[in-house]
């Protein structure tokens, strides 16, 4: 309804209509509609609220009413289109940062840590790469870089370890790795071809049950394996719930040398043969671990006339005259006979593994005819038959003194020597010992 007012009268000019017309001079008064400059809600005496703007042009007063419930029909389904519009609008722009932040930032993260834990886990060659947010790209690039750099700084030292001539090498599998890690010398040290170390390398159990291999190859020494006849390693295993790791040192530089010493110290210079307290200890090694049913002998060996070959042609031609006779005893078979060299022209052996005296009495009787076949030079025009005498015993019993058969042993090769020299003769006594 629109309406105008005079003013100076109160008298309601014209209207629209809207208001019944009984209330309506009533209704538009000047002192009702003073507050509805800026609009207001009116309430009508036919109980309608009514919303009404005014403004007074001169002594003139117009305005305008709507009902409140017309004014207000489409406003509750305004607002839930405008609150739908904006939920849509807000989804739209919620799915748009989740897209953006997963693209750019959570997939990158994601990234990051998967290669953090490779190289964690001991797997040095992952490259981490992350696209689409120049941060990331800069972290990954750095992560990078720091891994080489550890790399080459593992590559450095195991150069520096080269070059100082320690022969050192290291292993290392945790459950988690992917690869067995090795450092450089590993596969040459343990003499493992490039083939075989490479497909050992990718299988954690394998590699261990190789290295398992190598440790039943032990030596006397402690934590040393001999890996071939030519190397020997020193191998330092430490087993964790999670894997294990090891330091391998090549040693075979300090065994030939010590082996070289324990050779000079447990053998002769001159014949090659066992040294006396040497063959004592191995022939007492063999008495008591004899079979039972098996037996053995002891049999001591004194070359005749040797006095006189030093006296007559000298002592480096005595030198060749036992270095000869140690030549032929070398030639008894090895998983029977132990030889040595006693002191100046007397020798003794061992023979072992066997059943019967008759076996051991034959090999001696074979020796000796060898000897008988075999003649040493003594000069330019001189050669002579070696001659020697022996005396032997035999037992099977593992528990025998060994001091109580050499003694033994000496007292047939007296007898030997005072009937007849050249031969050899078995001790006897009131209980024969085999």
């Amino acid at each position: 309804m629109y309406f105008t007012v005079d003013c100076l009268t109160n008298e309601l000019i014209t209207h629209t209509g809207g208001v019944p017309e009984d209330n309506c001079n009533h209704y538009h008064q000047m002192e009702n509609l003073k507050q509805c400059e800026n609009g207001a809600f009116l309430k009508m005496e036919d109980e309608i609220w009514r919303y009404v703007v005014t403004c007074r042009y001169g002594d003139v007063l117009i305005g305008a009413s709507i009902p409140r419930s017309i004014m207000f029909k489409d406003l509750k389904r305004s607002m839930m289109r405008m609150l739908l519009c904006l939920l849509l609008v807000e989804l739209l722009v919620i799915c748009m940062l989740n897209y953006l932040v997963k693209r750019k930032v959570v997939d990158g993260v994601h990234e990051l840590l998967k290669g953090l834990s490779s190289i964690t886990n001991g797997n040095l060659d992952t490259s981490v790469q992350v696209k689409g947010n120049r941060e990331l790209e800069e972290l990954s690039a750095g992560i990078n870089t720091m891994v080489k750099s550890i790399v080459n700084g593992s590559d450095r030292i195991a150069r520096i370890i080269a070059i100082s001539g320690i022969p050192l090498a290291a292993f290392e599998y945790r459950d988690s790795m992917k690869n067995v890690f090795i450092t450089s010398g590993l596969r040459e040290m343990l003499e493992i071809p490039a083939e075989q170390m490479e497909q050992l390398c990718l299988d954690g159990e394998q590699f261990r049950r190789r290295i398992e291999e190598l440790m039943q190859k032990k030596t006397e020494e402690k934590d040393i394996f001999q890996i071939s006849e030519s190397r020997y390693v020193q191998l330092h295993l430490s087993t964790e719930a999670d894997g294990y790791m090891g330091v391998v040192t090549d040693v075979t530089t300090d065994m030939m040398e010590k082996q070289i010493i324990q050779y000079d110290n447990n053998h002769d210079q001159l014949t090659g043969l066992r040294r006396y307290r040497y063959f004592k200890k191995q022939a007492l090694e063999l008495l008591r671990t004899m079979p039972a049913g098996r037996i053995c002998a002891f049999v001591m060996i004194d070359l005749d006339n040797f006095k006189d070959i030093n006296d007559t042609y000298g002592h480096d031609v005595g030198d060749v005259y036992l270095q000869s006779f140690a030549a032929a005893l070398s030639k008894l078979p090895e998983n029977h006979c132990l030889t040595s060299r006693r002191s100046g022209d007397e020798f003794c052996i061992m023979v072992y593994d066997y059943r019967s005296s008759d076996k051991i009495t034959a090999l001696l009787e074979e020796f000796w005819k060898s000897l008988e076949q075999t003649p040493v030079r003594l000069t330019g025009d001189c050669t002579r038959v070696i001659r020697a005498s022996g005396g032997f015993v035999c037992t099977g019993h593992a528990e025998m003194e060994l001091t109580v058969l050499l003694n033994q042993a000496d007292e047939a090769l007296y007898k030997a020597k005072e009937r007849e020299k050249g031969y050899f003769t078995e001790y006897k006594a009131e209980q024969k010992l085999c």
